[in-house]
């Protein structure tokens, strides 16, 4: 996605929307047979995440309101093949792109314990390489669709999503959960391993009054500007 392209939706932030996260961050001792369930909700100006934008890109490109998931942007092009001006902004990439599979935008990934600057090689601590346009990314807003190999020397752990509604979306309380989205693990976890649950950039934000009333919409759309991370370890098996 090209920066110009990206400049025509509202900037939002995961953390206006994530209600609450289980296990929660920085849990301990989590079984190895865990699911995860992430609590969503409207943000101040009652917009609400757009589900298929995240659990799956191509569902929104042929539903009914004829919503475009935009695929996240190749952030080392954007640099002209630079990689070590791309690595000052967080870049990193391990995994060939023909190797890569096609991912949701909700993510397990079994989380490196220090991160590795792509160009020198030294060590970052993790809010230094977080894919955010107030942050690291110092204004770039195209996004990176590698971004989740900054957080992990593995591939994503494969999972089964769903999601469902907690409440109607006329109960527009900004602080009370309207959806749910789950990820479950098709195999049991590693145990003593730190787990991080990845919400990736470029997912969809919509007006909940138009999501509610089946309306098509122009015009209003969101982008999310972040990568959002929680962490947790499982327990020991002796």
């Amino acid at each position: 996605m090209i920066q110009d392209e990206v400049s025509k939706y509202f900037n939002f932030m995961y953390e206006d929307f994530i209600r609450a996260i289980s296990p929660v961050n920085g849990a301990t001792d989590v079984s190895i047979d865990t699911s995860i369930e992430i609590s969503v909700g409207v943000n101040l100006f009652q917009y609400i995440l757009y589900i298929p934008s995240l659990l799956d890109d191509s569902a929104t490109r042929d539903d009914s309101r004829q919503l475009i998931a935009k695929p996240s942007g190749n952030m080392l092009q954007y640099y002209n093949g630079n990689l070590e001006e791309a690595s000052k902004h967080g870049f990193r990439q391990w995994l060939e792109d023909s190797d890569c599979p096609d991912l949701p935008k909700v993510l397990l990934l079994e989380a490196a314990d220090n991160i590795h600057n792509s160009s020198s090689h030294t060590l970052l601590p993790q809010e230094d390489v977080t894919y955010n346009i107030y942050g690291v990314n110092d204004g770039y807003e195209g996004g990176d669709k590698h971004s989740w190999q900054r957080y992990t020397a593995e591939l994503p752990v494969e999972c089964r999503l769903s999601s469902d509604f907690i409440h109607n979306l006329h109960f527009l309380n900004q602080q009370q959960p309207i959806m749910r989205i789950w990820l479950h693990p098709k195999s049991p976890l590693k145990p003593d391993t730190r787990y991080a649950v990845m919400l990736t950039h470029h997912a969809l934000a919509v007006p909940a009054a138009l999501l509610e009333a089946e309306l098509t919409w122009f015009g209003s759309d969101g982008l999310i500007a972040n990568d959002f991370l929680s962490y947790f370890r499982t327990q020991s098996i002796e």
